[in-house]
């Protein structure tokens, strides 16, 4: 009797375990396309991409930690927020009237922010969950390849062509 409720619990355990993988040709596609094995060299923060834009859209090397905001996912779209990582140091020690280099530099909000889209062959957001697509989740650190371009508002959108997790 034992033996065979041990048996039960070892099948049970399995088939959730082999459940956990991913095995949508899709998504596995696209995680093919899109992950790099290695991260790429030259990566800017955020900050340091914003004052390197003239108006044209450029092909950038970012590095940033998902988050920076409440909820940096967009329900149903591969897209995230992605924060330069000196602005996710936090404010510990400094007030309003700060003028350290940190507080100086980002004086905005959103300065430090870009948001990352990963498009299909006809430049449409992919309609899936970057956590399930990528198994990233907020505040891990990432590097994109892409080509970015700052909107009428201010806002850096990076059209992403590979990402690197940092792990």
């Amino acid at each position: 009797m034992h033996g065979i409720t041990w048996q039960a619990v070892c099948i049970a355990l399995l088939l959730v375990v082999a459940g956990c993988g991913i095995s949508d040709p899709e998504i596995l596609s696209l995680r093919e396309s899109f992950l790099l094995e290695a991260e790429p060299p030259g990566a800017t923060g955020v900050l340091d991409l914003r004052e390197m834009f003239t108006g044209e859209a450029v092909d950038v090397v970012v590095v940033g930690q998902i988050g920076g905001v409440v909820d940096p996912w967009s329900p149903g779209l591969a897209s995230f927020v992605i924060a330069d990582p000196i602005a996710t140091v936090g404010d510990a020690g400094h007030d309003e009237l700060c003028d350290c280099p940190f507080c100086r530099k980002i004086t905005d909000e959103t300065e430090g922010l870009a948001l990352v889209q990963f498009l299909d062959q006809d430049g449409e957001i992919l309609a899936h969950d970057p956590r399930r697509l990528f198994g990233v989740d907020k505040d891990q650190v990432v590097v994109i390849q892409g080509r970015a371009e700052m909107t009428g508002l201010g806002h850096i959108v990076v059209a992403a062509r590979g990402m690197y997790v940092r792990r």
